[in-house]
């Protein structure tokens, strides 16, 4: 049986090392759901606890070579408290070689990235190269495409979470890595 993505940002959360509380306060979740989508994700992993499930997915992991879809969401990723704001369609987020002062995570809409012809939807992030790199500009120019509503971490935010959060550092890093790729190719 397959998780629900609640069951998995749930399970992924809890995976990281957080307590129930801290799974509940980052997902903005009771604890008593935290228990509930836990206990589910456990039973459709057949294992009884959180060390059974950590020592089960770490093999999964080497035995198949671990790797991040390029859309799985990120939102589990993103403090239930960073700050929202909210553009209408038709608005630029920020054009090309703005000041990159903010990594950002679509929670609803779609942003289209018009120098490359490509859009991003709701769960992805966008900003990661402008804000994490030593030039701190934006490398296309970013338009709505819908109504959007974003998550956001400042700079200053964001280069904490990269150092303080090692698995953040390494999804970051390869998102930015598979978007370079792609910009070679093209």
């Amino acid at each position: 049986m397959k998780l629900t993505p609640r069951e998995g940002h749930t399970l992924r959360a809890a995976l990281r090392g957080l307590s129930n509380r801290e799974v509940a306060r980052e997902l903005g979740i009771a604890m008593g759901t935290v228990k509930l989508h836990l206990t589910h994700a456990y039973a459709k992993l057949r294992v009884r606890r959180r060390s059974e499930a950590i020592r089960l997915l770490n093999r999964l992991a080497m035995d198949n070579g671990f790797t991040v879809e390029a859309d799985e969401s990120w939102t589990p990723w993103f403090p239930v408290l960073s700050q929202v704001e909210r553009r209408r369609c038709g608005e630029v987020l920020f054009k090309r070689a703005d000041p990159g002062d903010r990594l950002y995570l679509v929670e609803q809409g779609t942003i289209e990235l018009r120098d490359i012809d490509r859009a991003v939807h709701s769960g992805a992030v966008l900003g990661e190269i402008a804000v994490l790199t030593p030039a701190r500009v934006r490398t296309h120019t970013a338009v709505c495409a819908s109504d959007v509503e974003l998550r956001f971490l400042t700079r200053e935010q964001a280069s904490r979470h990269y150092f303080t959060r090692p698995d953040f550092g390494y999804r970051v890093l390869h998102l930015i890595t598979r978007r370079l790729m792609a910009d070679q190719a093209r």
